[in-house]
């Protein structure tokens, strides 16, 4: 592969392929006092800004993100600027368009994280929160990241639309049956998306299919990782955490439906 690839990209796809060379916070480390712990948490946070910047900043130039500016530049963005000979306007929509992008990877993170914790906790696996910290950074930046991109690509790249329709349909079948397994009657604004002719879907359509599936494979696998690796869980005790994660977004549909019914009363 290194002969075809530059180094980078090699490393880049070692490093995706196996997580468990770098998910580990090596527990020891975090067991010599607190100001070793909190040079450790400097370092991760340090590392998860890279990673939203490394995430947002391409789609950003490839002018994803906010189409035009809602508002007018805020003043900051004109006193920037103008040093520099930029336009503030321009300047203030880059910015605004960054942050949007952000925010997809920010707050999945956020979610994964107090998912993740509140598993292990409740399994009685915990061994830190740092290690659940370290655990989200590596997976969130690298296979969350992932996922998001492969979804962006099938939204915006020429000839992939069955595909695209393919991830759309399956997203809306899963809303569908977690509401029906509810047995409240609540149907959904909008109706189904049906699964379109999978026989249409071209050559890089399949392509992005395969790395959504792959991106998500390895993201479970991280999470399994962490809980062995950081938490020093037990494999029954990995999978349990796994199955609660894999269960949160069902819990985000039904308590969503809870919600409206309540509120519709």
């Amino acid at each position: 592969m290194s002969r075809y690839l530059p180094a980078s990209v090699t490393l880049l796809v070692r490093a995706f392929l196996n997580p468990s060379s770098y998910i580990g916070g090596r527990s020891s480390v975090y067991e010599r006092g607190a100001g070793v712990r909190a040079k450790r948490a400097i370092r991760l946070i340090a590392l998860y800004i890279v990673g939203i910047v490394l995430y947002a900043l391409p789609l950003t130039y490839a002018g994803i993100g906010a189409a035009e500016a809602t508002e007018e530049p805020h003043p900051i963005a004109l006193t920037l600027a103008e040093p520099l000979g930029w336009d503030g306007a321009e300047l203030w929509l880059f910015v605004s368009a960054f942050i949007e992008n952000s925010m997809f990877l920010i707050v999945g993170s956020v979610l994964v994280f107090v998912v993740l914790h509140v598993a292990v906790v409740l399994l009685g696996t915990s061994d830190g929160l740092l290690q659940t910290v370290h655990t989200v950074v590596y997976a969130t930046g690298m296979y969350l990241a992932a996922i998001y991109s492969f979804v962006w690509a099938l939204s915006i790249a020429d000839g992939v639309r069955v595909a695209d329709e393919v991830v759309l349909a399956i997203q809306a079948s899963f809303v569908t049956t977690t509401v029906e397994l509810t047995g409240t009657g609540f149907e959904l604004p909008g109706g189904t998306t049906p699964m379109p002719e999978t026989t249409a879907i071209t050559p890089l359509g399949r392509l992005l299919l395969i790395g959504l599936a792959l991106a998500c494979i390895y993201f479970l696998y991280s999470i399994y990782l962490g809980v062995r690796i950081n938490h020093d869980g037990s494999r029954s005790a990995a999978l349990g955490v796994v199955a609660l994660v894999l269960a949160a977004p069902a819990l985000y549909v039904i308590g969503s439906v809870a919600v409206i019914l309540f509120t519709n009363v």
